[in-house]
């Protein structure tokens, strides 16, 4: 039965490529293609997922033939094996299938919603299909109506990538999948005229001449195209109207005379030099003195007539002479130099760029968390706790108690508590954190405003100690972060507790 069925799909197959079915365009009428298919018959079937793989493989070869804009005419056949759904649930593998359809196209690239020509093509496709699916059962053949989603993506005029997913509803037996394929389409055939992109183009014409500036003189002749001018100057203004063209005008924003080339101002020396620019407008001398007759012995740009240091090179600032470098200055005299000192007014050490280390701990004061008392770069400049005050803070994890569902802290514990405040005392740098917790027994709810409760308590006794507020904080945090099992008494003992944290802020 398989042989049998697969030989008259195979023929099926070759005749279908030998016609004329359908395709893609109107350039090409044909289209032959193939793809790589993912086959999932086990979720439509039982509506579940299951834990391995339930996808098989499978090869599709298509043929498709040009109706109009709108529709193609389809014919794919499939070969592959299936993961059917046995009846206890479990997939049985590979089980051979073959399926054949003919299909409706409806095409979004039609002129209509998007360019025939467009790269991207999605389209919508449904029809009737016969299905052999070899599962046992008595009757081994199925009608189907696939319906489904896909997607042309031209590659090249007559090359497509076509993806496509869609949904088989068998009619008989019920052998309903799901479908994800992706491959090659190739169209043959011409037919009519190709699609158009754009509208035919239009006969040039001769363009009028340019005039950019739009000042009536065209831009072959303007010697000024980009600025508006007058004709007699070929198209280059005269801003200040006093008849000489900008270029040529030495004051092109004041009216003057020609003979002063359009400046209101002469050269009352007659040295060549105009008087707005000549040093010495009554006394004769060459432009590079500036129209003095002096000159600039020192050559540092300032003339003899002003230069104090005639003979010394020196800015015109300093009226000519030079300036004397300004001493360095070690304002806080710690060997380190303004210039290098990040604390120029406070006496400090060069290791630390002239900045203080009051304590000499090796941490400079900026950075120094207890700036007048030794300590250590890793505790921030601060003394270190001691390991017998440490154990202070543990024992006071495991030694605070209160009376049974209550916040009242009984008085074996003060003296604990005491410790806690001395150590506080001691260190005054350190700040002090109060955590409260409890175990599982209870309502979740009241169990947290019970640990903050609580934690509260231990925090007003240690103000009373007379240790500041500001250097503490509480937080119950009820039935959260048990440190043992809730499941014995002892367990659930170590987890009541208040657990107090001292760090340099």
């Amino acid at each position: 039965m398989k042989q049998t069925l697969l030989k008259g799909l195979t023929l099926l197959l070759i005749l279908t490529l030998m016609g004329t079915l359908n395709a893609q365009n109107s350039q090409f009428k044909n289209a032959i293609g193939v793809k790589g298919i993912l086959v999932d018959y086990s979720s439509p079937i039982t509506n579940k997922y299951f834990s391995g793989n339930q996808t098989t493989g499978a090869v599709e070869y298509h043929y498709a033939r040009y109706l109009n804009k709108s529709f193609n005419l389809a014919l794919p056949a499939r070969f592959g094996y299936a993961k059917y759904p046995r009846e206890d649930e479990s997939l049985k593998n590979r089980q051979y299938f073959g399926s054949t359809d003919l299909t409706l196209v409806y095409k979004l690239a039609n002129d209509y919603i998007i360019k025939e020509t467009a790269i991207f093509a999605p389209y919508i496709v449904a029809g009737v299909g016969v299905e052999y699916l070899d599962d046992e059962s008595p009757e081994d053949i199925d009608a189907q109506i696939p319906l489904g989603l896909g997607l042309n993506i031209r590659l090249a005029p007559a090359v497509y990538l076509n993806a496509q997913t869609e949904y088989r509803l068998g009619l008989i037996k019920g052998n309903n999948s799901i479908e994800h394929g992706i491959g090659l389409s190739f169209l043959f055939g011409k037919g009519g005229a190709a699609p158009k992109d754009e509208e035919p183009p239009v006969k040039e014409e001769t363009p009028a001449p340019a005039d950019r500036d739009g000042d009536g003189v065209l831009d072959i002749n303007d010697e000024c195209p980009d600025v508006v001018g007058l004709s007699k100057f070929s198209g280059c203004p005269d801003t200040d109207g006093d008849g000489l063209a900008d270029a040529k005008d030495k004051c092109p924003t004041e009216k003057g005379p020609l003979a002063n080339s359009g400046c209101p101002w002469g050269d009352s020396d007659s040295d060549g030099v105009l008087d707005n620019i000549d040093g010495c407008p009554s006394e004769k001398g060459p432009a590079e003195n500036k129209g003095c007759p002096w000159g600039d012995a020192d050559g540092d740009g300032v003339m003899d007539n002003v230069d104090k240091c005639p003979s010394e090179k020196g800015p015109a600032s300093n009226n000519g002479c030079k300036v004397e470098a300004p001493v360095e200055k070690d304002t806080d005299n710690d060997g380190v130099l303004d210039k290098a000192d990040a604390c120029p007014t406070t006496p400090g050490l060069a290791k630390f760029a002239g900045c203080p280390d009051s304590d000499g701990d090796g941490v400079k004061d900026s950075d120094d968390r207890c700036p007048s008392v030794a300590g250590t770069l890793s505790n921030k400049g601060c003394p270190e706790i001691k390991q017998e005050e440490k154990a202070v803070l543990d024992l006071a994890m495991r030694s605070v108690q209160f009376e049974t569902g209550s916040n009242v802290i009984k008085t074996s514990s003060y003296s604990v508590l005491d410790q806690v405040a001395d150590i506080m005392q001691k260190y005054p740098n350190y700040s002090l954190s109060i955590s409260g917790y409890t175990d599982s027994v209870g309502d979740a709810g009241n169990n947290q405003r019970l640990s903050e409760r609580r934690s509260k308590a231990c925090f007003d006794y240690i103000t009373r100690k007379g240790v500041s507020s500001s250097r503490m904080s509480y937080a119950g945090y009820g039935e959260e972060s048990p440190i043992a099992s809730n499941d014995t008494r002892e367990g659930r003992a170590m987890n009541r507790r208040v657990e107090f944290r001292i760090f340099i802020r």
